[in-house]
């Protein structure tokens, strides 16, 4: 995996994670299934705001980055296109509330590597992704 500033921590088995989510219970259940993966070290970094990951982006190292699709007033794809046009390329794992096959292909074609739905989360869809 790719990161910014740096070399990827994930030899040492840490995997530093960036959270772009508006509601605080969905990045600590997110958290907690990343948590229950055998092997892995996750440091977790959960943001609000697009302004906020791009101040993360530009400060710290990031392996990861999940992207809530419904951000506030931005949607994920917004956030998705700024990112890839600022050169962050670190993989990005979008997720959303509702499963929709338009959104997950919208996004798929702006550059988003995976796409999941929150209900399906589980520390067995991680390890695959």
């Amino acid at each position: 995996m790719s990161s910014v500033g740096g070399t990827t921590h994930l030899a040492s088995g840490v995997l530093r994670v960036l959270c772009i989510e508006d509601e605080l219970d969905h990045a600590a259940l997110l958290q907690a299934a990343m948590r229950q993966i055998d092997g892995l070290s996750i440091h977790m970094r959960h943001v609000t705001t697009h302004e906020e990951a791009e101040f993360v982006l530009s400060s710290q190292p990031v392996d990861l980055i999940f992207l809530d699709y419904r951000l506030g007033l931005d949607d994920g794809l917004t956030i998705l296109h700024a990112l890839r046009d600022k050169g962050h390329h670190q993989p990005v794992i979008a997720f959303t509330a509702h499963g929709d096959e338009y959104i997950a292909a919208e996004l798929t074609r702006a550059g988003c590597d995976h796409y999941m739905v929150k209900s399906d989360l589980s520390p067995a869809l991680l390890k695959k992704t």
